[in-house]
């Protein structure tokens, strides 16, 4: 009987998120799972913000989305813009 090695799953890193409210930074290098960023980045998009993805890499030269959503003026308290910056690695995206 053939056997034959198990599967090696890919190595997922954490994704960076930031948050800035006004042009302030609001919450620094906090950190999610892919999921999380994914159900995020849907909400944004089917709450009318603007979402835009880029495909880039990091200093590494390691693939890498950066993700960037932005609410209107007053879609959160206060009448502030908030915008969402998340760092993707795209072996993160491709594990889901």
């Amino acid at each position: 009987m053939k056997t034959t090695a198990p599967k090696r799953l890919p190595v997922v890193r954490d994704i960076v998120f930031a948050r800035l409210v006004d042009d302030r930074h609001w919450v620094s290098d906090g950190r999610m799972s892919a999921h999380e960023a994914r159900t995020a980045i849907r909400s944004w998009r089917r709450d009318g913000a603007t979402v835009h993805v880029y495909r880039t890499t990091d200093r590494d030269g390691l693939d890498l989305h950066v993700a960037y959503a932005r609410s209107a003026p007053g879609y959160w308290s206060r009448g502030e813009t908030t915008v969402d910056i998340y760092e993707i690695p795209t072996e993160s995206l491709l594990a889901l």
